[in-house]
């Protein structure tokens, strides 16, 4: 999902997230968790689960024109359900997802990854093997030039509470402690495993990955949150953004905030991207401790990790924002996409007041220039009051911004020019628009872009 969409690049991942509180909403669009393009204009979906099939996910392929030309649900003959957590699109077409399914009469999820021809045939299904009590469960995918396939995850044991004493304190029994390490996995093209690398446990850190990109070099970069494991666990969050090299050698590790810069109760990475140069931009939030505010922090990190700038959009005490999307626009300029709402406090489940604050939800798009100045912000709020999700951000030719969200199935696309002033709102019945707009705009930014070179 991600998170993000590069559209000067032909090759993308997605992390992704949970669109719906299925109790609240019911099913999700199509398009709802991700979103990937190839190199002839063809836009690829990942969304679901709809009215039909309402315990699994599905894959779909649209070409420039906004034609459907196939669609894979995520699961095998033998499951009950299956859920979409990543997935990608290469050079030529192929198409890769990682998630969970569920077998019949199964209580434990099988994390797999498959790939599928640009035809839609599935070539090959993988599974990383853990040792016994142990479980991976992937979070986001990405795939290089190569068509080598990245995935982190979480590695963990399958059920941590059991360790957990009567009275639920977080004192353990004996040696075993609960574990969440990042995991990071390399498969080539044939769906061989050629490395996996843990990161936490060594280190002391309980770390709960987000996001991944690769580079054109094979670089691959992760990120996510990382946090000491003692009582005070959670003074310690911090943003985790960690780069490997395509041999799995780990280069560096970058953790945000700096210790003394500030005390919060929660930070959090939620996506990532990379621009041509080799430099990281990462998008969380976090909130400070006495609940005094909540920020959207976009931090850009060099190809050696350091640190170049920290920009902060912040919210009031009564509200939250969550982020959700992030791209990159012309002459180094950044794009960030979040949801903010009222903070409530409602009892029982739902809380009485969630679907009124989901109501009263407004997105948020923020663009920063090179150096992380702030040139702009802009909210939309539904006029009608009706819940409305986000989904993802996409810049085009000249700096115009499109926000992807739904209401309910239908896609609602918010379009803003380069200065932040909208130029309309649009909501399609049909998926097959949005692809068909998606692909447009990627065609124009990618002309443009090789008008630029050869100039």
């Amino acid at each position: 999902m991600r998170r993000s969409f590069r559209i000067g690049l032909l090759l993308m991942s997605v992390a992704i997230f949970a669109a719906y509180a299925g109790f609240i909403l019911g099913p999700a669009p199509k398009f709802g968790v991700g979103m990937a393009i190839d190199q002839e204009g063809n836009v690829y979906f990942a969304g679901g689960p709809d009215g039909f099939n309402a315990r699994f996910t599905a894959v779909t392929k649209y070409d420039k024109e906004g034609k459907q030309l196939w669609e894979r649900r995520f699961g095998i003959r033998e499951a009950s359900g299956g859920v979409c957590e990543g997935f990608a699109a290469d050079y030529e077409g192929n198409v890769y997802v990682t998630g969970s399914i569920q077998k019949h009469k199964v209580e434990k999820s099988i994390y797999t990854t498959m790939k599928y021809t640009k035809n839609g045939k599935r070539l090959w299904q993988v599974s990383y093997k853990t040792p016994p009590k142990y479980c991976f469960d992937a979070i986001a995918m990405a795939v290089d030039t190569k068509a080598n396939v990245h995935i982190v995850g979480f590695y963990e044991l399958e059920d941590w509470t059991k360790y957990l004493d009567v009275n639920l304190n977080f004192n353990y029994e004996g040696d075993s402690k609960p574990t969440s390490d990042i995991l990071t996995i390399k498969y080539d093209t044939n769906g061989r495993e050629l490395w996996a690398k843990r990161y936490g446990h060594a280190e002391n850190q309980r770390c709960e990955p987000s996001d991944i990109a690769v580079d054109k070099a094979g670089n691959v970069y992760v990120t996510g949150r990382s946090w000491v494991d003692s009582n005070d666990g959670l003074e310690k969050l911090k943003f985790v953004t960690l780069k490997y090299n395509a041999d799995g050698k780990q280069l560096w590790v970058a953790l945000w905030p700096p210790s003394g810069e500030r005390t919060s109760s929660l930070n959090r990475s939620n996506v990532l991207t990379l621009d041509n140069a080799g430099n990281v931009y990462v998008l969380g939030d976090s909130s400070h401790k006495q609940n005094e505010y909540t920020d959207m922090v976009t931090i850009k990190y060099d190809t050696d990790g350091n640190r170049k700038w920290t920009a902060q959009y912040r919210t009031s005490a009564k509200k939250l924002i969550f982020p959700k999307s992030i791209a990159l626009g012309e002459a180094g300029t950044v794009c960030i996409l979040g949801n903010e709402k009222p903070r409530t406090y409602g009892s029982g489940y739902p809380p009485n007041d969630t679907l009124d604050s989901m109501k009263k939800a407004e997105f948020i798009t923020v663009k920063y220039d090179a150096d992380g100045k702030e040139l702009w912000r802009a909210k939309y709020k539904d006029p009608e009051g009706r819940v409305i999700i986000i989904h993802y951000i996409v810049v085009g030719a000249k700096g115009n911004v499109y926000v992807i969200g739904s209401v309910l199935l239908d896609a609602l696309v918010i379009m803003y020019d380069s200065n932040g002033n909208e130029q309309w709102v649009r909501q399609f019945k049909d998926p097959s628009q949005l692809a068909k707009l998606i692909s447009e705009v990627k065609m124009q930014r990618a002309t443009l872009s090789a008008e630029n070179l050869r100039e």
